[in-house]
């Protein structure tokens, strides 16, 4: 019965991993076990060499498929479903957290990861970068702030998760020695 325990901890912290994006790759300075999120930009205000290592990025790694022009016009060709940034109504459907996810996680084949070459700054600072490809928006600092909280604690949880689940193992363990150890009940 322990072991049918540990198996569904286990199913569940995974499960927990798969939401929070642990093990899928760096993604920026994580906190660790204990410390506070660090205080980041919002991708709606980057500084001024954020805004340009943002730019650079863009011409060297997105041009190509999305367009110098931000519209995808020749990669299209290729990829129909690649977006046209211009677009307001491209721009309204998709929020900060999605387009940042979609830029250190990919879409796809046609769209690599680049979580190992951006940390999360540097990708807020692409997506305001796409964001002023498309028309004004009214900027929405509390959503992140939201988001990087919400992700901070679910870190935390996670942590716990690990912790209690270290433990369970180390008893279960010890309670299969001791199991092992018994004589066998006679007939």
């Amino acid at each position: 019965m322990p072991f049918v325990f540990v198996i569904r901890f286990l199913v569940l912290v995974w499960g927990l991993c798969q939401f929070v994006g642990v093990g899928a790759g760096t993604r920026g300075a994580k906190p660790g076990p204990g410390k506070p999120a660090p205080h980041v930009t919002p991708a709606a205000a980057p500084r001024d060499e954020q805004r340009a290592f943002a730019a650079r990025f863009y011409q060297r790694r997105c041009a190509s498929c999305h367009g110098d022009d931000f519209t995808g016009g020749e990669g299209r060709a290729l990829h129909p479903e690649i977006p046209d940034f211009t677009s307001a109504a491209w721009q309204k459907s998709r929020s900060d957290a999605q387009l940042l996810v979609s830029i250190l996680d990919g879409k796809g084949k046609g769209m690599p990861p680049q979580h190992h070459r951006l940390n999360r700054d540097q990708a807020r600072a692409l997506v305001a970068y796409v964001r002023r490809a498309g028309p004004p928006r009214p900027a929405a600092p509390a959503v992140l702030d939201d988001f990087e909280r919400r992700f901070a604690e679910l870190q935390q949880q996670l942590e716990e998760l690990r912790e209690q689940y270290r433990r369970l193992v180390e008893a279960a363990a010890k309670q299969e020695a001791k199991g092992a150890n018994k004589p066998a009940p006679g007939p």
